[in-house]
């Protein structure tokens, strides 16, 4: 009957023992868990960001685009970039080496 006795309390030593780590690796999960719904929302806010920094950085290049574009079609279709025709522009450059020159002179 001691023997029966002793097995009972070794079970029940074991059995403790065993809910024991069961309840701490239920307490790890509940951890690892929170955890992972701690990164998921970190995530989730960073691709938002993520979405809405392209979203500026494709308006920009639009617009850079655009203003780039405008004045070279305007020349392409008036002859005239800036406000100026192709005469304008040449003779300016002849006058500027003229200056040159006469500079060179002196």
């Amino acid at each position: 009957m001691a023997d029966a006795m002793s097995v009972s309390a070794n079970q029940r030593g074991r059995l403790m023992m065993s809910t024991e780590r069961l309840n701490e690796s239920s307490d790890r999960i509940k951890e690892s868990r929170r955890t992972m719904r701690e990164t998921e929302e970190l995530g989730v806010s960073i691709l938002q960001d993520l979405h809405q920094q392209r979203q500026s950085l494709l308006h920009a290049n639009d617009t850079v685009f655009l203003l780039l574009k405008v004045p070279y079609r305007h020349h392409l279709l008036t002859g005239k970039f800036e406000g100026k025709d192709e005469k304008e522009i040449n003779e300016e450059r002849r006058k500027k080496e003229q200056v040159k020159e006469i500079k060179m002179l002196f």
